[in-house]
């Protein structure tokens, strides 16, 4: 009988193995690409895979396009990266970063001969950008330049998603990125303006001011249509922004929306109202700047994203409970019925 238990503890252990296995496997048939400064890398006979909801990839291809050498240790059984710069070992999620020995989410592995390290570890630590794509399950590993990130607008192009056409409506106006599923169909693509494409929001280039003079602008997200696929949508190139903070972020987009926020007082004052709708102020997120506030006419909202790290001088003026509520109420009359009902406030 103990002969028998065994055996079937045995042959259970076996099954158990063998579909881990074939579920690891599974996963690195998935279609998941991986772009490097906007090249996207091919992998012969082992495509990435997710563990852990972590990207594993081949090491040797994702380095080497980055210019970085990698050797194969047998001694300790790891693949060492840029000289040690970064050491991961094998089968288990010990790593060396910098010569300090770290614990990692996931560990490295083997699959079909290729070592396979998590992707946003490594490329982090070789100073690059990462950013994961859901809606085309793609990966954007972007080298930075003396520091600084590749803009959020040239990354987003990277996706594929968008259109990157030349706007008109102004001087200071240059490019500007739609969103490919939201465009009419036949639409003149040439020399346009964005509300004449039918969408309700889009991203502003970095360059739509002096860059020198304006060294901390990103991008800007403009939205001029409120309604439930809008923030859907929007709330999508939030998890590009802000890879913890992006739930925060939508947050301090519908309460300025609502009103809700009253941080900092405008330079244009509406003659019915006295001040111009309110802004969610100076917030830091993952390192980068929130700034979101509604236009003049009370029916556009703008979220300009700074560049990581950088400090806004400028703080926000926090009013009173009362004074925030007297604004709260006079900017929610100054809606429209349709935006009123749609923000849920009628």
């Amino acid at each position: 009988m103990k002969r028998f238990e065994r055996t079937v503890i045995f042959i259970t252990t076996i099954l158990v193995s063998l579909m881990a296995m074939i579920m690891l496997i599974s996963a690195g048939t998935g279609d998941i690409t991986v772009k490097v400064n906007g090249k996207t890398i091919r992998f012969p006979d082992q495509s990435p895979v997710v563990q852990n909801e972590r990207t594993l990839v081949p090491v040797r291809f994702v380095a080497e396009a980055l210019g970085y050498d990698v050797i194969w240790n047998q001694a300790d059984n790891s693949a060492v990266i840029d000289d040690g710069k970064i050491v991961l070992y094998i089968g288990t999620n010990t790593a060396k970063i910098d010569g300090k020995s770290v614990t990692l989410d996931v560990a490295s592995t083997v699959i079909h001969n290729r070592t396979m390290v998590p992707l946003r570890v490594v490329a982090e630590t070789l100073n690059c950008s990462v950013d994961w794509i859901s809606e085309t399950n793609t990966v954007l590993v972007n080298a930075k330049n003396n520091g600084r990130e590749l803009s959020i607008y040239e990354r987003l192009k990277q996706t594929g998603l968008f259109y990157d056409l030349k706007d008109n409506r102004d001087s200071e106006h240059t490019r500007f990125l739609v969103k490919k599923t939201l465009v009419k169909a036949g639409s003149n693509l040439t020399y346009t303006d964005p509300i004449k494409l039918g969408v309700g929001w889009w991203i502003e280039a970095p360059n739509i001011f002096d860059p020198s003079q304006y060294p901390e602008f990103d991008c800007g997200i403009v939205v001029a249509d409120y309604n439930n696929a809008m923030r859907d949508q929007v709330a999508d190139v939030f998890e590009i922004l802000y890879l913890t903070g992006h739930n925060e972020v939508s947050a301090l987009m519908m309460k300025t929306l609502r009103g809700e926020i009253w941080e900092t007082y405008m330079e244009w004052f509406p003659a019915s109202m006295g001040i111009k709708p309110g802004t969610a102020g100076c917030r830091y997120i993952d390192g980068r700047e929130v700034n979101i506030g509604t236009d003049g006419n009370m029916h556009r909202l703008y979220m300009q994203v700074n560049t990581v790290g950088h400090v806004n001088p400028d703080k926000p003026k926090v009013l009173d409970e009362t004074t925030v509520k007297g604004l709260t109420r006079d900017y929610q009359l100054g809606l429209w019925g349709d935006d009123l009902t749609d923000l849920g406030l009628k």
